[in-house]
């Protein structure tokens, strides 16, 4: 539940298509839609998303997870070290910069980029993990109630390179309500 007056965690102050969290996990001012992270923010391109699993523990804050993989176009030459990437699992934001070996860790959440891409296209992993961040999934449907094999769509936004992309990812989501909840 969103504190009084506090945006809700997609909101998009200056219209320019990235949520204000993402942008300010990536150092661009929400209230300015020139300063967009991204060069394509109102026409992201299509995200490759390999899986993609969420684990909530409503018993135990502190405990849910986020484990997501898929293929990103690498450029020719790209150089890895201090590259940014924003993401954000339906309203779960993060941000990491990359080293030179195309990897990032903070705390207990990772991102990693394949540095040798073949034809391109390199495999790209996250894990968050640690974080209590069901209430910022509800919007997904990802509730504390039982529900078995429900289907339900989480969108994923992922910045990298000045490029905005983007999926709506289905998924099944079956919980325990007062214990977890999965969707994979």
């Amino acid at each position: 539940m969103l504190a009084a007056g506090a945006a809700p965690p997609d909101a998009d102050t200056d219209g320019d298509g990235v949520s204000d969290e993402l942008e300010i996990a990536l150092g661009t001012d929400p209230f300015d839609a020139n300063s967009v992270p991204a060069v394509n923010a109102k026409a992201p391109l299509p995200l490759n998303i390999k899986k993609l699993g969420i684990s909530l523990n409503f018993a135990i804050g502190g405990r849910d997870g986020i484990a997501l993989s898929g293929v990103l176009p690498i450029p020719a030459g790209f150089v890895f070290a201090g590259q940014k990437i924003g993401i954000e699992v339906g309203g779960v934001v993060r941000s990491f910069t990359l080293n030179a070996k195309g990897k990032a860790k903070v705390g207990t959440n990772s991102f990693a980029i394949g540095i040798k891409p073949k034809l391109g296209l390199s495999k790209y992993t996250m894990k968050v993990s640690r974080g209590t961040f069901s209430d910022r999934l509800q919007d997904e449907k990802l509730t504390n109630t039982t529900v078995k094999a429900l289907p339900v769509t989480v969108i994923v936004n992922l910045i990298f390179n000045n490029t905005f992309y983007q999926k709506a990812q289905p998924q099944s989501y079956t919980a325990r309500q007062g214990k977890t909840g999965k969707a994979k």
